[in-house]
C-alpha cells in the first residue's frame, strides 16, 4: 500500500514512527521535518520530497495523512483525495474516514484501542494505563 503523511511535525512524526514500525516506507512530504523524520530518511525507511504539499501530490496513493498545521492546504489536501482513499485528516476527525487504532504488545497479545475518533488523547492516556497495569503483575499472567 503506498502511504503520503503531508506534514513531518510532531503527530505526523508519531504517525510515520508507527508506520515505520509496521514495515511500511511512507512517503512524507513537508519542507521542514523532525529530527526522526531526517534520521528516517537518511536510513531510507522513508521517502522525504523537502519540500511544500503541491496539487497532484495525493494522486498514486492508497492512505493519506494530513499532519499540517495549514488550514488552506489541509483543505486542499482533502480535495484532492478521492472516496477510493483511506484520509486522516488528524486536523478534523470530520474530514476522515478511518482512525488508527492505539496499540501495544503484551506477552503473546496484540491489545488494541480506539475512540473512533473522538478522543486520541484519552485514547492514548488509556492505553498508558493499560500498559502501566499489565506491567506491574509480578508473575506476567492476565488474571
Amino acid at each position: 500500500m503506498k502511504i503520503l503523511v503531508v506534514g513531518a511535525g510532531t503527530i505526523a512524526t508519531r504517525k510515520i514512527q508507527k508506520l515505520v514500525v509496521a514495515g511500511n516506507i511512507p512517503t512524507v512530504i513537508a519542507p521542514v521535518a523532525s529530527e526522526y523524520v531526517q534520521k528516517a530518511a537518511a536510513a531510507e525507511k522513508i521517502i522525504w520530497h523537502k519540500r511544500a504539499y503541491q496539487i497532484g501530490d495525493t494522486a498514486d496513493f492508497q492512505m493519506i495523512f494530513i499532519c499540517t498545521n495549514d488550514r488552506y492546504v489541509n483543505k486542499e489536501i482533502l480535495a484532492a483525495t478521492t472516496p477510493l482513499q483511506l484520509v486522516n485528516d488528524t486536523t478534523n476527525k470530520a474530514n476522515s474516514n478511518f482512525f488508527n487504532l492505539a496499540s501495544f504488545t503484551y506477552q503473546d497479545f496484540e491489545i488494541a484501542l480506539s475512540s473512533q475518533g473522538k478522543s486520541p488523547k484519552q485514547t492514548k492516556t488509556l492505553k498508558e494505563q493499560l500498559v502501566r497495569l499489565l506491567n506491574q503483575n509480578e508473575d506476567g499472567s492476565l488474571k
